[in-house]
């Protein structure tokens, strides 16, 4: 029992002292609201174009501005096209007897997103570099090239498909003629 007390008070002490402990300053210094874009914090609007924002900081300049346009498009692609996947992994156990049991709970949520879009012609409509390095970007898709992805998209997939069932059509046209038919032989006498 005094075992017990003495890892009871430990822990306890462990718990004060760290309260006490101050917390170390980030070493990301983050920028004021008046260092992000207008574009940021006033989304463009529009009936024909879709937008994306990306962003980065980094210590390489210009990886920083092709990642920032990078996310840029990406953003756009989310808003074209994006699968979700999810699994929930749900487990109980209990075990024992009726007067003392043991239970085990274990709960599991696991997501991701996919993007699968083919973008031409995106483009990018302001860079701006704020006073903490980071580098915003703002890009625009044309809505009406969105839609004519799409719809080249769809007549190609019926192309193959149908290219496929005249290729089966064909197999299925040499199978019978490769069948052995009875010759039928007519005597004229």
């Amino acid at each position: 029992m005094k075992k017990f007390f003495y890892i009871c008070v430990s822990f306890a002490m462990l718990f004060i002292i760290a309260g006490c402990a101050s917390t170390p300053k980030s070493t990301i210094s983050i920028g004021k609201s008046t260092d992000i874009p207008d574009f940021v914090q006033n989304q463009p609007v529009s009936d024909t174009e879709i937008y994306g924002i990306g962003s980065a900081r980094l210590n390489n300049e210009e990886l920083a501005r092709q990642t920032a346009e990078a996310r840029a498009r990406r953003a756009i692609a989310n808003n074209l096209s994006v699968q979700v996947q999810g699994m929930l992994t749900d487990y109980s156990r209990e075990s024992g007897t009726l007067k003392e049991s043991d239970s085990l709970i274990l709960t599991e949520n696991v997501g991701r997103e996919i993007t699968n879009a083919k973008l031409n012609d995106v483009k990018i409509l302001k860079r701006e570099r704020a006073k903490d390095g980071t580098w915003w970007v703002l890009a625009s898709y044309s809505k009406d090239a969105a839609k004519d992805e799409l719809s080249n998209s769809i007549n190609s997939e019926a192309s193959r498909y149908a290219d496929f069932k005249a290729q089966e059509a064909l197999k299925m046209l040499d199978a019978q003629l490769d069948k052995q038919q009875p010759v039928l032989t007519v005597d004229s006498d």
